[in-house]
């Protein structure tokens, strides 16, 4: 029994000193390993990096049509930690100032495709680069650019506005859009689609006050639209409800025939403004049915139709909406 004891603890021993051996060779692996890595990183090697591109100065009285390149594909030579740097990491924008490269025309293009060469775009990647980054090639060999003529009009704002008033109030007169127009400039291809631009939608409720709001006008791609905001003014008031009993007068009567309605007259009734309720009279308003258009769809019904109404009024109705008749020949 002490004889076995003694066997495994002498075992135990000299694993212990293998162990030992093993992670004494593993920790000089691992310093090789990391001299070998940075020996590595100091060395130079080829490389194709992808470099994003932006352009500003376009040309004057010129707009780009269609998309333009956003990267290029640069073969390199660099340190080996210059490269993982850029793998690694997002390239920075290289900025094309085009104000400062030649821009040729592309033959048969009727002046309106134009290239530049993009070996003439060294100086501007090495900035974004580095210095100690030699650059090999750069794809394409050119950028094409597809430029027209800007041209600019004049066109209306529609605006977006939802409003919602507090019991009894409404709006009076009609919603101010100041300017009530606005300048768009771009290329005629585009501006010959345009015939009017919309402000941002905006919703306002509870509404008891007059309002004078800012809107932003939606931008177009392609073109720039001055000014970028307009002002919407909008009075508001208390109003009340007016009821008026009409006659119904019927229209395009055969000869040879009349037309008995039941009822003879029908109710308008509609919301005025407490600045406009004494300016409102009965005789303002028209109430008609058409005797042919509903003989021809064959109703059994008149409808009735409003034809005439003072401005200054909303929310409208007629009460009844149609009415019944009879036909009576004369004699």
């Amino acid at each position: 029994m002490n004889g076995n004891f003694i066997q495994i603890v002498i075992q135990r021993i000299k694993s212990i000193k293998l162990n030992q051996n093993l992670l004494v060779f593993g920790f000089f692996l691992l310093i090789s390993s990391i001299f070998w890595f940075f020996n590595a990183l100091n060395k130079e090697y080829y490389a194709e990096l992808q470099v994003p591109i932006t352009y500003i100065n376009m040309p004057e009285n010129k707009l780009v049509a269609g998309p333009l390149a956003s990267k290029v594909n640069v073969k390199i030579t660099a340190f080996g930690y210059q490269i993982m740097n850029y793998k690694t990491s997002s390239i920075k924008p290289a900025i094309i100032n085009l104000g400062q490269h030649s821009l040729h025309p592309v033959d048969n293009a009727r002046d309106k495709r134009f290239y530049i060469l993009t070996s003439t775009l060294k100086e501007e990647i090495s900035n974004v680069l580095g210095p100690d980054t030699e650059i090999k090639n750069i794809l394409p060999d050119s950028l094409i650019f597809n430029l027209e003529a800007v041209i600019s009009k004049r066109v209306p704002v529609h605006q977006r506005l939802n409003l919602q008033f507090k019991k009894q109030y409404m709006l009076k007169g009609a919603l101010l859009v100041e300017p009530d127009s606005v300048k768009i400039k771009g290329v005629k291809s585009i501006l010959d689609t345009i015939n009017q631009v919309y402000t941002e939608f905006k919703e306002i409720t509870e509404i008891d006050d007059s309002l004078n709001i800012m809107l932003r006008i939606n931008k177009i791609p392609g073109t720039e639209i001055l000014p970028e905001m307009v002002t919407c003014a909008a009075q508001v008031e208390k109003f009340t409800e007016l009821t008026y009993d009409l006659p119904i007068e019927v229209l395009n009567v055969p000869e040879g025939v009349t037309v008995k309605l039941f009822p003879a007259e029908a109710k308008i009734i509609c919301n005025v403004g407490f600045s406009m309720y004494q300016y409102i009279f009965k005789e303002q308003f028209r109430l008609v049915t058409d005797f042919n258009e509903n003989i021809n769809n064959e109703n059994s019904r008149l409808r009735l139709k409003l034809i005439k109404m003072p401005e200054n009024i909303s929310n409208v109705r007629v009460n009844p909406p149609s009415v019944d008749y009879i036909i009576e020949k004369n004699d």
